[in-house]
């Protein structure tokens, strides 16, 4: 049996040409104006104390340290945007109100050589931003948001590290794609997921506290935006799966990757803690500490088709974190240095829902 040359040329091509009829999807941030929505985001981390190592003026500690610890963070931020016309993918003007603004913090200590065996401490966090509302505006100029109180002065402090992109377009694909599509994530953008919201101004309402059971520099993770700054590093990827009905809504799934880390010096931010700190605690002298963090997740960002906005979001995995000290003091008339290694390990969790209002 014989094939003519354009029966054969059609057969090879047929695969490509149905490749090319496939529909693509947009996913694409693109709200009307006017559109108001609540966004409830809420992060909880656990960790736990794998390795601890502590020497006194360059000598082991006699007879060691026995310690166990756990600690969890959980963070709860609830705001309500008011968005105005679209400029380049993003809104030129936004009002944002500041609806809640919370942190808690549980720390479990248990040391042997310690009277008691140990302490347990909870550290509450809140911030002044709550209750408050500030506009975000886009300035060509300098290409980046301006940000003003609505309807009033205010403390220009609490507007110093504020991020508008709390959407998550960070993790949009910025093209059409088709089921089974992947793109990589630029990861120092993934700052505006770590941090989400920017810095909230997140402060202990009793910074004595952290004295008592926790780690100096703890509570400075609140800030993952001005502790790790731009030095995420890694890889992190999406993956296109189509759509989905959720709760009624037709949604577009993409599925996230991430595997990253960082490393800070924090030793500024733990002095200026240790100053609200109680004497006998404020009393050391903290010479440094550094910080370094991993994570590896996955999750699933689910994004309303038709209104242009995410619609809810998931992101889960683990962490590690290690922890370098040195700090000095001094015992009557004796001077004594002590230098601290830790690693924790640890799992996390973040969800995020959005309300059209």
């Amino acid at each position: 049996m014989k094939h003519s040359t354009p029966l054969l040329l059609c057969a090879f091509s047929l695969p490509a040409l149905l490749a090319l009829a496939l529909p693509a999807d947009k996913v694409e941030f693109q709200p009307s104006e006017g559109l108001s929505l609540t966004r409830t985001y809420v992060n909880k981390t656990d960790l736990t104390l794998d390795g601890l190592d502590v020497t006194m003026n360059g000598q082991p500690v006699p007879g060691g340290i026995d310690m166990e610890m756990d600690l969890s963070m959980s963070q709860r931020v609830v705001v309500t945007d008011l968005l105005g016309a679209l400029s380049s993918g993003r809104p030129a003007r936004l009002v944002r109100s500041y609806d809640e603004l919370s942190q808690q913090s549980e720390f479990s200590v248990k040391v042997q050589q310690m009277p008691g065996g140990g302490q347990d401490a909870s550290v509450k966090a809140e911030s002044e931003l709550q209750g408050k509302k500030v506009v975000f505006a886009w300035d060509e100029e300098s290409g980046a948001y301006k940000t003003s109180f609505d309807g009033g002065e205010g403390d220009q402090a609490l507007l110093e590290g504020l991020e508008e992109d709390m959407d998550l377009r960070v993790l949009l694909p910025g093209k059409e794609v088709a089921e089974g599509d992947s793109w990589e994530i630029d990861v120092k953008s993934l700052r505006s997921l770590l941090a989400y919201g920017g810095n909230l101004k997140l402060k202990p309402t009793d910074p004595g506290e952290l004295g008592q059971g926790a780690m100096p520099g703890m509570d400075s993770m609140s800030d993952f935006s001005s502790v790790f700054g731009e030095m995420l590093e890694g890889e992190a990827g999406g993956q296109y799966s189509g759509t989905r009905e959720v709760d009624g809504v037709r949604c577009a799934v993409i599925h996230i990757k991430l595997d990253v880390s960082a490393s800070a010096d924090i030793t500024d931010k733990v002095r200026d803690a240790m100053d609200k700190m109680p004497e006998q605690v404020a009393a050391a002298e903290i010479e440094q500490m550094d910080l370094e963090l991993e994570m590896k997740g996955e999750g699933d960002l689910y994004w309303d088709v038709a209104a242009g906005v995410p619609h809810s979001f998931e992101l889960s995995g683990t962490t590690n974190m290690a922890m370098d000290m040195g700090m000095s003091m001094s015992m009557g008339d004796s001077p004594i240095k002590l230098e601290q290694s830790m690693e924790l390990s640890g799992t996390f969790n973040n969800t995020l829902s959005v309300t059209q209002n």
